[in-house]
């Protein structure tokens, strides 16, 4: 347990919070108050579960002959066939 004063630990902040890095403790007086300074609990990452596909692909000539086009910003993917104009030609 490391202590200071309010404006050592004003001079030597990192020195301080290294010190709770640690797992240490820091006291810090300032005038008639004392504080303490102890390293928060952090908090589990909830696990996510990954999604599984809804669909099981067993034509190998779709997997390498299509790709998913951008519409846009917010938008949905859209399937098309490799090779193909990504633009319509009016009619």
């Amino acid at each position: 347990m490391k202590r200071y004063t309010a404006s050592q630990l004003r001079a030597r902040l990192s020195e301080a919070l290294d010190e709770v890095e640690r797992g240490g403790e820091v006291v810090v007086d300032r005038g008639k108050r004392t504080f303490r300074i102890v390293s928060a609990p952090t908090a589990a990452k909830p696990t996510t579960a990954r999604r599984k596909l809804d669909f099981q692909l067993t034509d190998e000539r779709l997997v390498h002959g299509w790709t998913w086009e951008p519409q846009g910003a917010g938008r949905r993917l859209r399937l098309r066939a490799r090779g193909t104009d990504r633009r319509r030609r009016p009619a």
